[in-house]
């Protein structure tokens, strides 16, 4: 019978993508199983057409799973899939509780809070630690659900990138004349407040030298910060530097596959 898994990742974008790593493994161990994943709205684009992933349920806990109705709405919602495992790899206790409400059998989680009773496997790391990465902070939670230390998939991050995103990128960049053969550095001078920052003089600075040194610079940003993205580029010293303005999250990763470099803070890009 084909193994159901649920994988439960709901915080920002950069977390997610660092999460997939776990999608792909997971398609190693059981090739035939059916892996589902559990992520905020804001997130859904980083995860959606992954090749190992069979369904993106989206988490709307500031809309119809909002609150305590909102919370069983979420329970039933994950019942009705008779998931039998859930790995959730960014822990809440609303979240714990609602794989547990769920009846799913298999649930692995942090053995490191209150709620950790809520995980019948749990796992003992600490990531305030930061002796590992990230990433294998999340695989760790697949060795815990196969009860295996052997990885033999690859452990990048991945995002897929539709050939309609990649044609919009390109047109927008023949807009800004920017040839083919151009060397491009795409600045993101914002992080949605993670994270300390570099300041936004010193992203100004940085593109008026590239600028001078012949290399094409483009700022990106989210729409939330759109006016940083402006800062940026308004403080220049020299012409020639991009705003890209919203970009969805497909748009962006074609944009980055495109350019030479990216220079930002801790975040997603």
């Amino acid at each position: 019978m084909t193994m159901r898994i649920l994988i439960v990742r709901t915080d920002r974008i950069g977390d997610v993508l660092l999460s997939t790593p776990v999608l792909s493994l997971l398609r190693e161990f059981d090739a035939d199983c059916h892996i589902s994943m559990l992520v905020s709205q804001y997130a859904a684009g980083a995860i959606e057409g992954h090749p190992a992933l069979n369904e993106v349920i989206i988490d709307e806990f500031t809309g119809k799973h909002r609150g305590p109705r909102g919370f069983f709405r979420l329970v039933s919602a994950l019942s009705r899939r008779r998931f039998d495992a859930a790995l959730v790899l960014h822990p809440t206790v609303r979240l714990a509780l609602a794989c547990r409400l769920a009846g799913i059998s298999e649930r692995i989680g942090t053995g490191y809070r209150l709620y950790g009773p809520l995980f019948n496997r749990r796992v003992y790391e600490h990531r305030k630690d930061a002796s590992k990465h990230e990433v294998e902070y999340n695989l760790q939670m697949v060795r815990a659900l196969f009860d295996t230390s052997v990885i033999n998939a690859p452990v990048v991050p991945q995002i897929a990138i539709p050939e309609d995103a990649h044609r919009r990128v390109v047109d927008r960049m023949r807009q800004w004349r920017v040839r083919r053969d151009d060397r491009l550095v795409v600045l993101h001078p914002g992080s949605g407040g993670s994270a300390r920052n570099w300041p936004p003089e010193s992203f100004a600075a940085l593109a008026a030298r590239l600028v001078d040194s012949g290399v094409r610079v483009v700022v990106t940003s989210s729409p939330e910060e759109q006016a940083l993205a402006n800062l940026v580029a308004k403080s220049r010293s020299k012409d020639g530097v991009i705003v890209a303005g919203s970009l969805g999250v497909k748009e962006l990763a074609a944009l980055l596959r495109m350019s030479t470099v990216c220079i930002t803070n801790s975040t997603g890009p």
